[in-house]
Order: structure tokens, then sequence, then C-alpha cells
């Protein structure tokens, strides 16, 4: 276990209003930032500076900057999640406000830890942070993830190294926390699977197993009105349409070229260069589509199910064995 000073949250009123006009602070930046288009002049502001000033006012006022700096993340993940279920994008400039005030945050504790004489412990975290940071980024480069979805794991790894608290159950047997943060992720998107085998059972679709599991059909002729990717190949020959499901090996490879995937938004997006797609899928009556729910959403939950409780698997452990042996 990493020898890190675990801070315990006290909410005076004092504190809370401190607390309140951080967030407040902190989440109109955010979405000014975000905004590109209203608040044009806002691009000259140097977030960076005003990161640094933050975390230095708070430092000043005897407040542990990284406590705020997970408040800062936590909102940022949740106003990403917002933005990629309205617009399935997250501009990267949206990341900004967030990397500007927990870098100086991160390095305040580390050199909480070095200070303490943990040596050991500072250089293990940050070579753990290198890896899953190298980790990440190959997954997504592979588009085993969306580019949100990475880049905050990426952002996590970086700036979320320790606990910036204890957690309900205690530390997990791997105290980093974006470890704790991909494990929960994890659990979290585990549920979506079952639901959509229980909807499609429900609603008698038939399909190959592995589609009742990660997918469901949609109207071909508002397939561009869902979020997902087309599952199925459609063929026309001599005014009829053959149509075949796409199985685990070919959608991976697929899914990790690039190329070949259907995405439906790309169907709204770009209407003249998908018209012939548009039409097949009409004349086909129902199409399969994975579920497109951003994994980012399941990234919120495993940070604010991490800092709270730790890892779920130690969570399980402790309810199932609740007496050490």
């Amino acid at each position: 276990m990493f020898d890190i000073p675990f801070p315990d949250l006290v909410f005076t009123i004092q504190d809370l209003i401190i607390y309140l006009i951080f967030l407040l602070i902190y989440s109109v930046i955010l979405i000014l930032n975000s905004d590109n288009t209203t608040f044009r002049r806002f691009d000259k502001v140097p977030l960076w500076l005003i990161g640094v000033f933050l975390v230095v006012i708070l430092i000043i006022a005897g407040k542990n900057p990284y406590i705020f700096s997970t408040f800062a993340i936590l909102i940022t993940l949740i106003y990403s999640s917002v933005l990629d279920v309205r617009e399935r994008r997250v501009p990267f400039r949206t990341w900004g406000p967030m990397v500007c005030v927990s870098i100086p945050a991160v390095m305040w504790i580390y050199f909480q830890i070095f200070t303490m004489g943990s040596f050991s412990d500072c250089l293990a975290l940050i070579i753990m942070s290198v890896i899953f940071t190298f980790m990440f980024y190959i997954i997504g480069r592979l588009h085993l993830f969306g580019g949100a979805d990475a880049w905050a794991f990426i952002f996590l790894s970086l700036t979320l190294p320790v606990y910036p608290w204890l957690p309900l159950t205690g530390y997990p047997a791997v105290p980093y926390l974006p470890y704790s943060v991909l494990i929960n992720s994890v659990i979290a998107n585990l549920i979506a699977p079952v639901i959509l085998f229980a909807y499609n059972i429900i609603k008698r679709n038939k399909a190959p197993f592995l589609l009742l599991l990660i997918g469901y059909p949609v109207d071909g002729d508002k397939i561009q009105d869902s979020f997902g990717f087309v599952m199925e190949d459609f063929v026309v020959k001599d005014d009829t349409i053959e149509r075949r499901y796409l199985g685990l090996t070919e959608s991976v490879t697929r899914m990790i070229s690039g190329k070949e995937r259907v995405y439906t938004k790309y169907l709204k997006e770009y209407p003249l260069e998908y018209k012939a797609q548009r039409e097949i899928y009409r004349q086909a009556g129902k199409v399969w589509i994975s579920y497109g729910v951003p994994f980012i959403l399941p990234i919120t939950f495993g940070l604010v199910s991490s800092v709270l409780t730790g890892d779920l698997i130690n969570l399980l452990i402790r309810i199932i064995l609740p007496y050490k042996i």
C-alpha cells in the first residue's frame, strides 16, 4: 500500500462554501471553454494559468487541492458524458480545464509523498501511470475504445493516481485508483448485455446469441435516428436483399481496422454518401445494430464508485467473506 496522507473529508459550513465556490468557478470555465462558437474570446484566456491560480489559492487556504481536482475530474466526466450521449462526440478542448487544474494538484500530491520519504512509492506510481497511459493509448489506436473514452482513461492515469480519501471498504489489493476505475467500469458495462438479452427475449427478437447480447433491431427507415454500429451485411441480388449477421471475430477485426463499419450517425451526417445503404436498410425492414451507450458513462460510474467504495470486486469479496480467515 502506498504511504500517502489520505485526508478526512470535513464538511463544515466554511469548507462547504469553499467547495461550492470552486466547483461553480470550474464549471463556468468548463462550459465556456467547450463552446468555441459562442465564446470565441475565451480562447485567449490561458487556462493553465487559471488552473495554477485556483490550486495556489486552495493551498494558501489550507485545503488539499487533490480533493478539489478529483471533483473537477468528476464534473468533467459528467459533462463529457452528456456531450457524448447528445452529440456522440467530445471535443478534445473539453479536457483542457480538467488538465490545467489536476496537473498542479497531482504534482502537489507527489510532492507530499516525496517529502514523507516515500520515494519508492512515488516512483511506483509514476511507473504505473506511464504503463496505464501507454496501454490506453494503444487501445484507443486499435479502436477498441472511442476517442473520448481512451482520453478519459489517459488523463485519469496521469492526474488521479491515488485515492483522494479512504474509501468506505478500505483500500483494495491494488491501491492505484485508475485500476479500480477500470475494473468498476467494466463491471458496470457488463450490465448492458444482460439488459439487452432480456429485452430481446421479451420482444422475441431472433438472431445469433452474440447479437442478442450486444445489439437490437431497429426500423430500417429510421436507423439514422439510433446510435450504434450496423451488425449485418447486405447484398442486393436480383431485386432481393441477402443479409448475414457479423460474427464476433469479424466484428472485432472491423473494429480494430476502423474500416467497413457503418456507424448510424454517419447516415444522418452524410446522407448523400450513404444514400445507397439507407435505401437498402429501408427495404430490409429491420436492421440489427450494436447498442450505442458511450463507454464514458461506465467510466464516470467507475470513478464515483471507486472513490466511495474502492473497487467492486473488493467489495464483493468483503460481502461474501465478511470474516478474515
